[in-house]
């Protein structure tokens, strides 16, 4: 009777083993296999996520360029004066610009780097800062002329543009995308 049931154990071993580990090899196999499969569908998945998103994220880049270039102060001060602006009007009619074109652009962000959209904000709050400290020097009742020489002067003290700086900034943002 022993000798049955050290038979029947060493029977049951000799099958039960065999059978565990091919179905832990299995089992082990078929975990690789389905974690590599959903790490192919996420690299899928972000690929055709980029394919789509990457021309919004261009346009965006486009868009708030073409504001820092309406905004760079060439620009603005030319598309803003009307003959016969007196200073003080002027200046408001600058910073309104400025703002509006902001507040149009604003929904951009959303497809940018935090460092790009913030270079385009530092350009607009730089570019009205400009504008007010040359106003500061400027009486608001004097010729809208003499409000944008004082804002190119104020301009030529500075090494680069605020508008500029940004413009830089983005384009750096835009080599890391392609």
């Amino acid at each position: 009777m022993e000798n049955l049931e050290n038979l029947n154990i060493t029977d049951f071993l000799f099958v039960t083993v065999p059978a565990l580990l091919v179905f832990f090899t299995a089992y082990t196999l078929i975990k690789k296999f389905i974690k590599n499969e959903e790490k192919n569908k996420l690299i899928e998945t972000r690929r055709m996520l980029q394919k789509e998103v990457l021309p919004l994220r261009l346009q965006a880049y486009e868009r708030l360029t073409l504001f820092l270039e309406r905004i760079s102060p060439n620009n603005l001060l030319i598309s803003t004066y009307k003959p016969g602006m007196k200073a003080g009007r002027f200046q408001k009619e600058l910073i309104n610009k400025i703002r509006g074109e902001f507040e149009h652009n604003i929904t951009q962000q959303i497809y940018m780097s935090s460092n790009a959209w913030q270079a385009v904000r530092t350009a607009k709050e730089e570019t009205i800062k400009l504008i007010i400290t040359a106003s500061s020097s400027v009486n608001p009742e004097a010729p809208g002329l003499e409000l944008s020489k004082g804002i190119f002067t104020k301009l030529t003290e500075m090494q680069e543009s605020p508008t500029q700086t940004a413009v830089n900034e983005m384009k750096k943002e835009i080599l890391h995308l392609l």
